[in-house]
């Protein structure tokens, strides 16, 4: 295991790239052609990992990632397993882009919703998708959103 080469015995924060696929195809996205591949991670690799992180390395929080992580079909499976089962702080980082339904259906699980943007208004959308500022914006000021408190460190 990851103690016995490096002597870390604790991983307090995982960061879980659970898909490669995303609804946009930003200007300076790494992921390239990747973004049409399968999900990283089935559904039950997910849990398992998660599940296998707290228990041997003492995990406390995990961030969910992307590609964009609400085009993954089972994330509300994910996060709920997470919070619920796990006691884990759950955080998801996202474009925002049209995910108010699906949000609304994991905020009580969800502790930190991170939105990113590339700039404001018509800057943002040359580089990731017309109309992907305003998203973004709903998805921040979304009530679902704010539900979950404020962020700690």
């Amino acid at each position: 295991m990851i103690s016995e080469v490096t002597g870390i015995r604790r991983i307090r924060m995982l960061y879980l790239q659970l898909l490669y696929r995303c609804n946009f195809e930003c200007l300076h996205c790494f992921h390239g052609k990747r973004l049409q591949h399968a999900d990283a991670f089935t559904t039950d690799e997910a849990v398992n990992l998660l599940t296998l992180m707290r228990d041997e390395y003492g995990t406390e929080a995990v961030t969910l990632l992307g590609g964009e992580p609400f085009v993954y079909r089972d994330l509300a499976q994910v996060v709920r397993y997470a919070k619920r089962d796990l006691g884990m702080r759950v955080e998801i980082c996202t474009n925002g882009y049209r995910i108010e339904r699906r949000l609304t259906e994991i905020a009580p699980d969800l502790d930190l919703l991170r939105v990113s943007l590339e700039g404001i208004g018509t800057t943002n959308d040359k580089i990731r998708k017309f109309g992907s500022y305003r998203s973004a914006l709903r998805a921040s000021k979304s009530p679902s959103n704010s539900a979950s408190g404020p962020a700690r460190p």
